[in-house]
């Protein structure tokens, strides 16, 4: 099933709003941040995400103003910036947590007791008892 983020939430990743993917099953689908394509709400949501559709290019090339063409360009260009600049942060931010969750696996390792080598002889009260000792 095709869908689209309503607002941010997770799905493999961390899903933006107006991302759009595929979930398997309904169990998968979450009505609170996703909306299914051709829906109404999916519509809204890719309508506000994407400036009604069209590209800022697009709207600078239908302005009769060209101060203002100009200045949506430039626009433009600063969006792509920071997108890149958000896919770059959100892919630091993925491995940022996936290093935090393997921190407590590795921290659990480190805390381990070293096993004693093996048992020495040693002296004990009870004379057939074998006598052993341990080390440290």
């Amino acid at each position: 099933m095709d869908v689209v983020a309503t607002m941010k939430g997770k799905f493999g990743r961390l899903r933006a709003r107006g991302d759009q993917f595929s979930v398997d099953t309904k169990e998968q689908f979450s009505s609170r941040w996703m909306a299914k394509i051709g829906s109404d709400e999916a519509k809204a949501v890719l309508s506000e995400v994407n400036g009604g559709g069209q590209s800022p290019a697009v709207v600078a090339a239908t302005v009769p103003d060209k101060k203002a063409a100009a200045a949506l360009k430039v626009a433009e260009a600063r969006v792509a910036e920071l997108e890149a600049e958000v896919a770059a942060l959100t892919a630091a931010a993925a491995k940022a947590e996936e290093a935090q969750e393997e921190a407590p696996e590795k921290e659990a390792e480190a805390e381990k007791p070293e096993q004693p080598a093996e048992a020495q002889e040693s002296e004990t009260d009870d004379e057939s008892a074998p006598r052993r000792r341990r080390t440290r």
